[in-house]
């Protein structure tokens, strides 16, 4: 079967569970890849492109799939108030995700600023939490073991990563820090200072 794709992209979504500034191992541990769960509102009207367009997808490429056989296919778009995820997750209310993923031979996640300037990704600037656009490859699959759909993870523009609460329990590291004066300079000890001026106790 010839793999059918077609690209997307979603406008305004959640990101969660963050590999973007750094890859990090597959599932089966045969690599690295850049991946992210993006999480879309299901009364946005991106999430009804997605469906329709998941939908039309499958059928191009499953054309003469049983019920039985659709029955068991990986959808790739997963309902988490259905799933019971929405209820160990406020955050998930009201809400579908699905996995996106980049193989790390592909190269980095292409990341933008709101204004569409390219953006060097950090744990700071794509995180878990943050509210963005994301362009994405969905295509088919058909193994032995299984056939469905799934994400490729194209690009990433920054919608909002500042009026955000982060989900991955990392916090800003200079927020333990205030600004510094010149006076709070501390006093510097004068070179040749003898060991009875040292009231380091070792």
């Amino acid at each position: 079967m010839a793999r059918s794709s077609k690209k997307i992209t979603l406008k305004n979504v959640r990101l969660s569970y963050v590999k973007v500034a750094e890859p990090g191992d597959k599932f089966d541990g045969s690599g690295k890849e850049y991946s992210c769960q993006v999480i879309v509102d299901k009364d946005s009207p991106d999430y009804k492109e997605l469906i329709k367009a998941r939908n039309a997808l499958l059928k191009e490429a499953f054309p003469k799939v049983t019920a039985g056989q659709k029955a068991s296919m990986r959808m790739g778009v997963r309902d988490a108030d259905e799933e019971g995820r929405s209820e160990e997750h406020e955050y998930l209310k009201n809400c579908a995700f699905f996995n996106a993923k980049r193989r790390e031979d592909f190269g980095p996640v292409p990341c933008f600023d709101r204004r569409a300037r390219p953006l060097v990704p950090t744990f700071d600037t794509i995180f878990s939490g943050m509210i963005a656009n994301v362009q994405l490859t969905m295509f088919t699959f058909d193994t032995p073991q299984s056939k469905g759909v799934s994400f490729g993870l194209d690009a990433i523009q920054v919608v909002d990563n500042t009026n955000v609460e982060r989900w991955d329990g990392q916090s800003d590291p200079a927020a333990g820090f205030s600004a510094l004066e010149d006076e709070d300079k501390p006093e510097t000890v004068a070179a040749g200072a003898s060991e009875e001026e040292d009231d380091i106790p070792w």
